[in-house]
């Protein structure tokens, strides 16, 4: 009897010599108040018409809810940010982390931050590098189960100038990463469907 569950690999792993992969992460991100997501929708494999949850197409949010821009400046924006795989007993799963700063002090920033420790979120960043098959350049953390507040860290001194840093982790997931690729009937490029949503 055939393994229901198996996980077979199906494509060579191999470097794009036309389009060889580089590190690095824009200045701009997108963050979603997770509870405020009321659904998401997915690319359609054409062959088995089934969803491709490793390709987010579209994002539904409550009436009057809107997503929120995080602007990181430096040669390094979100430093930190990184998938890891986490062993399992029945399943390995990844741990998708986040890293921000808020480069604002004042109540106005203490409020968000506070909110940000104790809510949970959706988050799409920017790779630089856009994958061989252009899927890759916006990246998806909390889609699956929600990113949480592991830590925040505000010195007085050195490099951050004084920001708060703030971690963000979405832990168990399935999926080693999630893209997202808008995909509607209009002629809207990913970024201006992202920035109509925080608006």
């Amino acid at each position: 009897m055939a393994n229901l569950c198996e996980k077979l690999i199906s494509d060579n792993i191999q470097a794009s010599c036309e389009n060889p992969i580089f590190a690095g992460l824009e200045q701009v991100a997108y963050i979603f108040n997770k509870s405020e997501v009321t659904s998401i929708t997915y690319a359609i494999d054409e062959t088995t018409q089934a969803e491709n949850r490793f390709l987010l197409t579209g994002l539904s949010l409550k009436q009057g809810a809107k997503g929120y821009k995080i602007q990181n400046l430096g040669s390094e924006p979100f430093t930190g940010t990184t998938n890891d795989m986490e062993t399992g007993t029945m399943a390995n799963k990844f741990n998708h982390t986040f890293v921000f700063t808020n480069p604002d002090n004042g109540a106005l920033a203490a409020a968000t931050n506070t909110n940000i420790a104790n809510g949970k979120f959706i988050v799409i960043y920017q790779n630089e590098y856009e994958g061989s098959d252009g899927t890759g350049k916006f990246e998806v953390c909390g889609a699956a189960k929600g990113a949480a507040c592991t830590g925040q860290t505000q010195p007085k001194y050195g490099d951050a100038e004084g920001a708060n840093t703030i971690t963000l982790q979405e832990t168990g997931s399935p999926y080693q990463s999630q893209y997202f690729q808008y995909q509607g009937n209009d002629e809207m490029t990913t970024v201006e469907y992202l920035d109509s949503l925080c608006e």
